[in-house]
């Protein structure tokens, strides 16, 4: 199941992340969003746990926990959805 976590500290690595995780369950991987030209964390994150049960316990547990002064928001992620081509009048 993939997770979505916003409000990170902006200090954290992959790394922080997936073991902060790691606490509630199995982290398959983490994918930290980064400024394109700074490549500094943008303070969110998706993280996948291959294990549903986990996952729900993560974002039960982990939702609005407070790290280094930053109250961090967990929930699952959504679903991208295609964009829609062609215009329209």
């Amino acid at each position: 199941m993939r997770i979505f976590a916003t409000n990170l500290p902006r200090e954290l690595t992959e790394s922080d992340v997936a073991e902060l995780f790691a606490k509630v369950g199995a982290v398959k991987d983490v994918n930290l969003i980064r400024d394109r030209i700074t490549g500094r964390s943008r303070g969110f994150a998706f993280i996948t746990m291959p294990n549903p049960k986990e996952a729900e316990k993560a974002i039960c547990n982990l939702d609005r926990m407070p790290i280094d002064n930053h109250l961090i928001t967990v929930c699952r992620a959504s679903e991208h959805q295609p964009l829609k081509k062609g215009g329209g009048s």
